[in-house]
């Protein structure tokens, strides 16, 4: 049951997919639970075969290999009935506004069907613990050190603190006490990175993009058919180094990826 006093229908929703591409890979499962105004509730749950292989990194995370979905169906053959399920519903989930329903309405696209969820009541637990245990230096003072930061927001109060607060996170979580280790456990080097905000990455001998819409897709594949989006990032605050990479593209002087070291 739920403390929630519903007036429509309510949708509890996970997603298993290939990756969190949303407009490339695909569900390879879903959870549905839903909730009626009088309390009713009905589960749903189903398996799909994405028709593509799935990446090991992500098998590494849900644990659903190629095997498991050799005999499943495609989304595509479930697709109506599933749309016809969450129809009128409100939604909630963990991550499920940035993740779960755009990856959802991409899916339904492919089938030929429109999922209208943006115009529904989305209740995101992720966003609910952000908002309700927000990130702030005074929060993490109380948390890990015990105590109130009554000088917050001042450069001295907050300098004063921090160290402290590093090693409690250290000590908590049993982190390497070496720097270098430890800003490797904080982001982990990507030997495909080619900028340091990692707009682009190196796949093979391509340059693919991260971001946005085009996200997935190489540099010289943009190149050739949609050469606006590329000119665009050229005129936009990338930096330097992404909008020359670009630029080097769409003159065909593609950037060529340094030897391994070691």
């Amino acid at each position: 049951m739920t403390l929630l006093k519903l007036s429509a229908p309510l949708v509890v929703l996970d997603l298993e997919t290939t990756g969190t591409n949303i407009y490339r890979d695909l569900i390879i499962e879903i959870a549905a639970t839903k909730i009626e105004p009088d309390g009713k509730m009905t589960q749903g749950y189903k398996r799909f075969n994405p028709g593509i292989p799935i990446p090991k990194e992500a098998s590494d995370i849900h644990h659903i290999m190629d095997a498991d979905v050799a005999n499943a169906p495609s989304f595509k053959s479930h697709a109506e009935g599933l749309l016809k399920f969450v129809s009128g519903c409100d939604f909630a989930g963990y991550n499920i506004k940035r993740f779960d329903l755009p990856m959802l309405e991409e899916e339904f696209k492919r089938a030929g069907l429109i999922f209208a969820w943006r115009d529904r009541r989305i209740i995101d637990s992720y966003i609910m613990w952000l908002k309700g245990d927000p990130r702030t230096l005074e929060v993490a003072v109380k948390t890990f050190l015990g105590k109130e930061h009554t000088g917050a927001h001042g450069a001295k109060e907050d300098v004063a603190v921090i160290m402290d607060l590093i090693d409690a996170q250290i000590k908590k979580w049993n982190l390497p006490t070496d720097p270098k280790a430890l800003c490797e456990w904080i982001d982990p080097p990507n030997p495909d990175a080619y900028d340091p905000d990692g707009k682009l990455i190196w796949k093979g001998t391509d340059l693919v993009l991260t971001f946005g819409k085009n996200k997935g897709r190489t540099l010289r594949e943009m190149a050739q058919s949609d050469p606006s989006f590329l000119n665009w990032i050229v005129g936009k605050d990338f930096t330097d180094v992404v909008k020359k990479a670009v630029a080097g593209v769409l003159s065909n002087n593609h950037p060529i990826r340094p030897a391994a070291k070691g």
